[in-house]
């Protein structure tokens, strides 16, 4: 292997040119040539190696910060639907074909996968959805809070850092 790199070497014109070049510097000008050589390789090695995992901090930092200002905007809505008669928030009645159409498009709308929507008696409506990111169910329920559908019951279960399990009763 150290006799194919000298032939390559030798065999370069350009190679050489640089090498009688560096070779025809001082001692001290060498020095500083090669430690210029090194701090860049040394810059080269920590900008290939430690970029991806920053910009990956970036982009994890970033859905933070988009789970964070939906949870305080779900946590307002929630706030909003525990005082119904103090807010004055007058919430339709609706029969579960009503609450059936809504929910269809919403969930459409922020592109969730149900795996129930069944009825419950006459106005009430229970959507069962697992493994859904966090940020995509605040919108949901955004949404629903926009077209004034009550929430009866809700459990959310955390699986993983960002995705939830949902179980909620409309009315």
């Amino acid at each position: 292997m150290k006799q194919w790199l000298m032939n390559q070497v030798e065999g370069s014109a350009s190679l050489q040119a640089i090498l009688s070049a560096f070779n025809s510097l001082s001692q001290s000008k060498q020095r500083l040539v090669i430690i210029a050589l090194i701090v860049i390789l040394f810059w080269l090695a920590i900008k290939l190696v430690f970029t991806p995992y920053y910009n990956d901090y970036q982009k994890a930092s970033n859905r933070l910060a988009n789970a964070t200002s939906n949870y305080l905007l779900l946590a307002k809505h929630a706030s909003d639907i525990a005082s119904t008669e103090d807010a004055g928030v007058d919430y339709l009645d609706r029969n579960s074909a009503e609450l059936r159409v809504i929910v269809n498009t919403s969930i459409k709308r922020t592109k969730l996968a149900p795996e129930v929507i069944s009825r419950e008696g006459q106005s009430r409506l229970r959507v069962g959805i697992s493994e859904a990111p966090y940020e995509m169910v605040a919108q949901w329920l955004n949404l629903l809070a926009q077209q004034k559908v009550k929430i009866n019951s809700m459990q959310i279960q955390a699986l993983s850092p960002g995705v939830v399990s949902l179980s909620i009763s409309l009315d």
